[in-house]
């Protein structure tokens, strides 16, 4: 039997080799393995090293993306695949040996379709700004308590860089042409609606590299917030009501900011511009308890939590906004 481990990439000439290295040495007893990279035009030297691995590794081969999008990168490799099933491999992810074979050993035991490990940041760097990015994306209160970063173990209806029955996922309609983003979202959806089953395990972990800086995290959700409104207005069954959440709270945080001014001026707006200082106090009253309660918040870093968690949820919420204007477009930040 084959598995097939589809790499999409594009730009990756960082981390491209180390993925591939852990692919190649992946422990896999009870099946062979195929990788097959999927690159959208490289300019930057990642072909070269895709090239040299080739040559090295026969299981190794090159798939051209010219849509350089990642739904169109996962389609082209499962269409390329020799496999029965095949794995979504992140070229920023370090994945253990064992990664693939506790998947397949999983998804024998659960009889699910779809089964990932937990996807977990890691912590790059001891400085301040680093650790402020890392406990944002580990805290419940920064992200979803259902986000795959800390999600628990067992039957779910969401799996991130998953292994994947082939036929499951024909089955299905493959990969949506126009989600760029969130294509994810929208193939869970497609199983779970057609009956299939998918498991999250917690007997092991892939480890990904967060954005190196606060901007580059702000940047990330504010994409995610507009691709999460852009998949809403195409796909409206695939998105869960917790990815609103932050759009709900830009819009309060505009209306009762403004509420709050105009209060001085006509009382009107008292009662709104009260209601936005109470939600506000309560809203970092919780934020400095999940900074004061996180395993890796020390020290001063407790003091700039909330605060982090403050501009990264506008930063979303405002990109839930800005998504309503690209209802018939593909947005390219």
């Amino acid at each position: 039997m084959i598995i097939t481990a589809i790499v999409p990439c594009y730009q990756e000439k960082r981390t491209i080799d180390s993925v591939l290295f852990q692919m190649s040495n992946q422990e896999c007893p009870t099946f062979d393995l195929e990788i097959l990279v999927v690159d959208g035009g490289s300019t930057d030297g990642t072909l070269e090293i895709i090239a040299s691995w080739e040559q090295k590794d026969s299981r190794i081969r090159l798939i051209a993306n010219p849509q350089k999008t990642a739904n169109h990168a996962f389609n082209l490799g499962i269409h390329h695949s020799k496999g029965s099933h095949f794995a979504l491999i992140n070229a920023h992810t370090y994945y253990p040996p064992r990664y693939l074979q506790i998947l397949w050993e999983t998804m024998q035991a659960t009889g699910a379709v779809g089964v990932s490990g937990r996807v977990l940041p890691i912590l790059e760097s001891t400085d301040l700004e680093s650790r402020l990015v890392y406990c944002i994306s580990t805290s419940s209160f920064g992200v979803s308590s259902q986000s795959y970063r800390i999600g628990k173990s067992g039957f779910t209806d969401s799996v991130s860089l998953p292994l994947f029955d082939k036929k499951a996922v024909e089955s299905v309609g493959m990969y949506h042409p126009d989600l760029a983003r969130n294509q994810d979202n929208d193939m869970n959806y497609k199983l779970v609606e057609a009956g299939f089953k998918l498991y999250v395990t917690n007997e092991i972990s892939a480890s990904y590299h967060p954005p190196r800086s606060f901007r580059k995290l702000l940047h990330y959700a504010f994409k995610s917030g507009v691709w999460n409104t852009k998949t809403l207005l195409m796909k409206f069954p695939c998105m869960k009501w917790y990815h609103f959440i932050p759009g709900l709270f830009f819009a309060g945080q505009v209306f009762g900011g403004l509420s709050f001014g105009l209060s001085y001026c006509c009382s009107a707006f008292s009662i709104p511009g009260f209601i936005w200082v109470l939600a506000n106090v309560l809203y970092f009253a919780l934020a400095f308890f999940f900074s004061f309660s996180h395993l890796k918040a020390k020290g001063i870093l407790r003091l700039f939590l909330p605060f982090g968690f403050f501009f990264f949820h506008l930063a979303y919420g405002f990109g839930n906004t800005i998504g309503l204007a690209y209802q018939r477009k593909i947005p390219n930040f």
